[in-house]
Order: C-alpha cells, then sequence, then structure tokens
C-alpha cells in the first residue's frame, strides 16, 4: 500500500509513451517513456510493485520522483531541492537530497513522507542502494551501511584497502568494490568491514560488484584478452571461482546493473558503440534485447533495475545519452519460461 494520494502532488506527464513491438522473443514486453510534463530528462534506476523510483530534470535541477503506474502519474518526492532516489524495497524509497552545500542520504517512508536524514554529523552521504531493512552508500566512513537511521551507520571499508563504495544490497549481503594494488576489486560483504569476500579471481584485470540478491551477485569485470581488455557483464554466487561472463561474444563488451529472482539486467555494447539494454537469465546463451522495444533508440538504452511481483517483471533504466536520457519502464506480464531468441546478428547489428 503506498498510502492516500495527495492531489496537489501529482502530475500526468504529457510525454507517456508505449509501444508494442514484434521482436522475436518469447514474451510481450511494453516500453513506456516517462518523461514528466516540463522536465528536460529523466532516469528511474530502481522499481517495486507498479512505483518507479529516479529523479527527473527541472530547469536544470535533477528532482527525485516516484512514478506510479504507466499513464505518467508522478510524485515529486520531498526535498528542499535538487535530489535523487535510486532505489526502492516495499513503501520505503532510498536516494539523497542537498541540504546546503552537501548532499546527505536520505529514506522516504512512503512516496508521500517527509524524507528521514540518515547523514548525522558526516561532511555529505548519500545512498546507492536498498534492500530488506538495510540501505547502502557513501558517508565520511566511507562505504556505509545503514538499517534506517543516522546512528546505524557502519564502515564497510575492508582491511588493507583505503577506497571502496558499496552500491547494493538485498538485506543481507551488499555488493561493490574495493581497491587493493591500484586496481578495483569487486567485493561481497555480509553486514560488517571484515566480512569481506573478494570475487576477483587472478584470470580477472579488475572487477566491480553493483547488486546483489539471494547470494548471486552482478557487475562487470575486465577480462584480458591478448593485448585488449573488455568490461565483460559479470556474475557471481559469492566466491571468486564462480565467476561467469553473461557477454555472448568474446570480444563484446557489457555490464550487469541488477538481479533479481535469478534473472539480470544490465547493457551490451554492439561494435557501432550502441549500448542495448539486455535481460539474462544466469549464462551467456539465455538472454532478451530489450532495446528494440524502445522507439528512437539511436543513442542506446540500458537496464538498471527489475521486480517481479504477482507474475508481473518490471525493468527500469534509461533510453538516450546519459547527459539527456529518458526513464524507461519495461513491463511483461507474461513471465518468460523458455529462452529468449533475439541476438544482435539476428537485428543486424
Amino acid at each position: 500500500m503506498l498510502g492516500r494520494f495527495d492531489g496537489s502532488r501529482l502530475r500526468l506527464s504529457a510525454l507517456v509513451c508505449v509501444w508494442l513491438v514484434a521482436c522475436t522473443a518469447s514474451a510481450q514486453w511494453r516500453a513506456y517513456v516517462l518523461l514528466p510534463d516540463g522536465a528536460t530528462a529523466s532516469y528511474a534506476g530502481g522499481v517495486a510493485g507498479d512505483v518507479a523510483v529516479g529523479y527527473a530534470v527541472f530547469g536544470g535541477v535533477p528532482k527525485p520522483v516516484a512514478w506510479i503506474g504507466t499513464n505518467g502519474t508522478y510524485v515529486l518526492l520531498d526535498s528542499p531541492g535538487e535530489g535523487y532516489a535510486t532505489g526502492i524495497e516495499g513503501n520505503v524509497i532510498a536516494g539523497a537530497v542537498k541540504v546546503g552545500n552537501a548532499f546527505h542520504a536520505v529514506i522516504w517512508p512512503t512516496p508521500f513522507s517527509k524524507y528521514i536524514d540518515l547523514n548525522g554529523t558526516s561532511a555529505a552521504s548519500g545512498l546507492s542502494g536498498i534492500g530488506g531493512a538495510q540501505q547502502v552508500g557513501y558517508s565520511e566512513l566511507g562505504p556505509t551501511l545503514w538499517t534506517g537511521s543516522a546512528g546505524s551507520a557502519v564502515s564497510l571499508t575492508p582491511p588493507g584497502s583505503t577506497i571502496a563504495e558499496v552500491y547494493g544490497t538485498d538485506g543481507v549481503q551488499q555488493a561493490g568494490l574495493a581497491y587493493f594494488d591500484g586496481q578495483p576489486h569487486a567485493i561481497l560483504w555480509s553486514g560488517t568491514a571484515s566480512s569481506f569476500v573478494d570475487l576477483t579471481g587472478a584470470n580477472l584485470y579488475s572487477a566491480r560488484a553493483y547488486d546483489v540478491d539471494a547470494g548471486t551477485q552482478v557487475g562487470q569485470a575486465a577480462v584480458q584478452y591478448g593485448l585488449q581488455i573488455n568490461g565483460r557483464a559479470a556474475l557471481w554466487r559469492g566466491t571468486a571461482d564462480s565467476f561467469v561472463s553473461l557477454d555472448p561474444y568474446v570480444l563484446s563488451q557489457g555490464t550487469a546493473w541488477g538481479v533479481f529472482g535469478g534473472r539480470q539486467v544490465g547493457s551490451l555494447q554492439t561494435s557501432t558503440g550502441q549500448r542495448r539494454a539486455i535481460l539474462w537469465r544466469g549464462s551467456s546463451t539465455e538472454w532478451e534485447d530489450l532495446n528494440c522495444y524502445v522507439p528512437d533508440p539511436a543513442f542506446g538504452t540500458d537496464a538498471i533495475n527489475m521486480h517481479v511481483e504477482g507474475g508481473v517483471t518490471r525493468i527500469v533504466g534509461r533510453v538516450g545519452a546519459p547527459q539527456n536520457s529518458k526513464a524507461v519502464l519495461w513491463v511483461s506480464e507474461d513471465v518468460v519460461e523458455r529462452a529468449p531468441t533475439s541476438h544482435f546478428v539476428a537485428q543486424g547489428t
């Protein structure tokens, strides 16, 4: 339940578009572009139930937004001005707002609530992810784990590293990176700095973990092929030895940004440099190109996060160049059971 609507804070977007595309795939997706009336750009990075969260740019200022449903209804989240939302768990939204000259990590208990400031005495902070009762992001402690209050902040900086970042949590474990010997290593934590597990095996030049769900982590790993180093969409299951490249081609480059319920979302870069949003099912041979469902995707698409509830799969991300992107919500009411068949080669790219 999202609580009672506050009509004074709701708007209906002037640009809400839905396209049905006959892609060679095992489910029918609908792609919705979410750009609030008066906004010049938008981005969605979290989704739960029928609520997608992110930000929209008004007059050059990004403001935290929650979209409800698919018809463009949105809520401007409580904020002094500049801010963004990065994730949602149940009704609780995570993000940051600018207070004075510094960003503060905040949560909104519902899209209609006043924000709760988690910053404490830190010079600045922000949230990058939320899961269960946990929130993760940065503060003067470095990579930081919270459980709903400023006083709950815990540093996750691993022993032996001075630079680290945390991006995602499922409420039990946390995913991110830490620098060792000058290179980023994908890291998995279980609530404390000392619990860290280095997911970067000797076969990887470097790696980053962006999300975690039920024992599975995703991100990007740099793999060397001869004289060339390529960033590969990566999947782990708790150990460095479990690394799996999700890229379907030897020299393709990709990133997996989110994971939920045994599926992963991210993007692959074609030989022409175009980014294409991708849904994987645990391997490089089972994937679907979501780019073909979005209109005018010439500048590329990215799938950032996903959620499955009541048989409905929702994926959020963006279309367009990063500096002027538009938020995208993909929705499928058919839970896919067989391997997808759409590939870059079949689509002529």
